[in-house]
């Protein structure tokens, strides 16, 4: 439940909370499995003492709403997509893109996605869709408008690997082709 303060539950097998038990602060995206709300994790370990050289005895964790990062990348970009390691996109300035794919992934693959249940129940009872554009970076012609295409890596400590943000600007307002 929202504004719920969530003290006391034993997050012990969550990767964001495993993540900083070993000394690293992260931030883990994942979907909740009972309401089916995007959220980010932002996780810092606890020391036993004033100074990171000591043990990590716990975690404090704030959590947040992706729907403000979803406003932000429409306000600001042609077309934005965050995805996660798995190719998911997570984050849009599209909400129909949301819980698509970059591209189509094996039945093991998408197997093992769910098995994480880092992603809830987006794609629990059907495949996920395939996203109509490509990820590539560079020029892209979509639907006859020419794009130019820029990602870049985000690091949040995510056991599965890096994120990434991907812009597409419309280059007619910018110069002709």
């Amino acid at each position: 439940r929202k504004n719920t303060p969530a003290t006391g539950f034993d997050v012990r097998f969550r990767p964001y909370y495993q993540i900083a038990m070993q000394g690293q602060s992260n931030v883990y995206a994942a979907v909740s499995m009972t309401n089916a709300d995007r959220s980010l994790y932002f996780t810092s370990p606890v020391y036993s003492e004033p100074t990171k050289a000591s043990t990590s005895i716990g975690a404090v964790v704030a959590l947040t709403d992706v729907s403000h990062i979803d406003t932000l990348l429409k306000s600001r970009f042609d077309i934005a997509l965050l995805l996660s390691p798995q190719g998911l996109v997570f984050a849009s300035s599209r909400p129909d893109w949301i819980g698509m794919m970059a591209e189509k992934v094996a039945t093991q693959r998408l197997a093992e996605i769910r098995a994480l249940k880092q992603f809830g129940t987006m794609f629990a009872d059907k495949d996920p869709s395939v996203l109509p554009i490509s990820t590539r970076s560079g020029l892209q012609t979509i639907a006859s408008a020419h794009f130019a295409v820029a990602e870049a890596p985000i690091k949040w400590n995510d056991p599965y690997g890096d994120w990434k943000l991907l812009v597409y600007e419309d280059l007619t307002r910018a110069t002709t082709w």
